[in-house]
């Protein structure tokens, strides 16, 4: 079955959105593991040796690991203790709230991606996990707290996965609109793409104020800084991102401009080929 999940484009590769120990030299991005080949199955790596502590859910009556991930100054920075869940997470609806630095991480991608129906009843649970495979659903992002009873994200835990393509962002954009029919909801623009808010609006879909709380805080001084850094970018190369004869100096243009340097800045080698859409 054809599901989605999100990836990171790093030196014209894909890589897992939450890859974070090694730093490639012309992006200066920070990745980890072996990149992503489109085509290609791959099997999810379970790290039971990472869990740092556990926690127990009474509700469910399970016992749990945790660990911290380091999401760096573009997602909210600082040691982030999170569920231990070794598992490629998926869903059937493209939109993601997770990231609350979206807004200043221009590589982020979506990807269809094949996953063994399987996976759906097999039932496995891995080692100090929270959850088994199979579906689940998504609460916790500022998107997902909106939507009513019924009509929940549901996330897609595999083990294994086939990523087909990167999916174009305006078709992206027309599939979660088409999820979000019917339902009053405004999605912060922290939590999207530059590119993908564009085309989001094309289409109708609301993008509201970034969320309050620390970690957009912190991801709003790594976009100030962008942006600062942009400026001087840009003067450098002002006729690449210089008014056309008939456009207007507004509040508007200037963000239009803000975005594209931010995104040259932050993942140069990535800005043209990560929109293309590649089918195997």
């Amino acid at each position: 079955m054809k599901v989605y999940r999100a990836m990171q484009v790093i030196g014209g590769k894909l890589y897992s959105p939450m890859s974070v120990n090694l730093v490639n030299e012309s992006s200066k991005l920070k990745v980890q593991a072996k990149p992503i080949e489109l085509g290609e199955w791959e099997q999810a790596d379970e790290h039971p040796e990472i869990i740092k502590d556990y926690v127990h859910d009474k509700k469910r009556n399970v016992t749990y690991g945790r660990t911290h991930i380091d999401k760096g100054p573009q997602d909210g920075g600082g040691l982030t203790a999170v569920a231990y869940n070794p598992y490629i997470h998926a869903s059937y609806s493209p939109l993601n709230d997770q990231f609350k630095g979206a807004w200043n991480r221009p590589n982020l991608v979506t990807v269809e991606v094949e996953v063994p129906k399987s996976e759906l009843t097999s039932g496995y649970w891995a080692k100090g996990a929270k959850n088994h495979v199979g579906e689940t659903k998504w609460l916790d992002g500022v998107v997902s707290r909106q939507l009513p009873s019924g009509r929940e994200r549901i996330v897609v835990l595999s083990r294994y996965d086939r990523p087909l393509r990167i999916v174009p962002d305006a078709e992206v954009a027309m599939k979660i609109r088409d999820f979000l029919d019917g339902v009053d909801v405004v999605i912060p623009e922290n939590t999207v793409t530059p590119s993908l808010r564009d085309e989001l609006e094309k289409v109708g879909v609301r993008i509201g104020a970034p969320e309050r709380g620390n970690a957009r805080k912190k991801s709003q001084e790594e976009l100030d800084r962008l942006r600062r850094n942009g400026d001087r970018w840009a003067e450098r190369n002002s006729t690449k991102f210089s008014l056309s004869p008939h456009e207007e100096d507004t509040p508007e243009t200037t963000a239009a401009r803000g975005r594209a340097m931010a995104r040259r800045i932050l993942a140069p080698d990535a800005v043209t080929p990560i929109r293309d859409e590649r089918v195997l």
